[in-house]
């Protein structure tokens, strides 16, 4: 089976590091935004918590796909009095493929929530379309990598647009925040697609990717802290 590796190999295992931090970002923006709903009672706060929640999922998936990727799963059996090491390599396959495509189901799957969210007008058809469209991206996205960056670009260029606009009626600086960090998640699937250039630029994503998370987070706390 075809197994993507974007990383250079001087990064192995410090992506999953970045990724980890991602997770805890993400948990403690779904914690801040139940905390919202608690007292605003607003479902948006709501829905906010559990898409965080299922981005920080997606990350677990990601981790354990590259696991299967960066390390072998070896066994050691003992037969008579010689040692022998079997490559677990249809298990590793099988997390892989599933983790591979959960992964991508998730992160497909919230953005397009969010930007649903910001929808005024949500009619079934819409949703029902919405669903279709998460499931055919993610499956041709298990095949084609860059599929997964462009629709994530998409989605994330869709949502700056929306909030700087209500940031220009607005004029909150809480929104100018979102705004930002938006668009460093859109930066950072930039640099994940010029990893056909160079893997080099997979380093570059991993850390925008995290900022963008932290200043959601910062935008959050300092929300919940005035």
């Amino acid at each position: 089976m075809l197994q993507y590796v974007f990383s250079p190999k001087w990064f192995y295992g410090v992506d999953i590091i970045f990724e980890i931090f991602s997770i805890l970002v993400c948990f403690l923006i779904a914690y801040y935004a139940n905390k919202f709903f608690k007292v605003s009672h607003e479902r948006k706060h709501r829905y906010f918590s559990v898409i965080f929640l299922l981005i920080g999922v997606a990350f677990i998936f990601k981790i354990l796909t590259n696991f299967t990727i960066y390390y072998h799963v070896l066994r050691v059996i003992q037969i008579g009095s010689t040692l022998h090491f079997v490559n677990y390599q249809y298990k590793s396959e099988i997390i892989y493929s599933i983790g591979y495509f959960l992964f991508r189901l998730l992160m497909i799957g919230a953005f397009s929530s969010l930007y649903l969210i910001t929808q005024k007008e949500k009619s079934r058809n819409l949703v029902y379309l919405l669903f279709y469209f998460i499931l055919l991206t993610t499956f041709f996205s298990y095949y084609i990598f860059v599929v997964f960056h462009i629709t994530m670009a998409i989605l994330l260029f869709m949502l700056v647009g929306y909030y700087y606009h209500h940031y220009k009626q607005k004029g909150e600086s809480s929104t100018k925040v979102i705004v930002f960090s938006f668009a460093v998640l859109l930066l950072s699937q930039v640099f994940f697609l010029l990893t056909i250039i160079h893997l080099d630029m997979y380093v570059i994503g991993e850390f925008l990717q995290l900022v963008g998370y932290l200043l959601l987070l910062y935008d959050f706390f300092m929300v919940n802290k005035s």
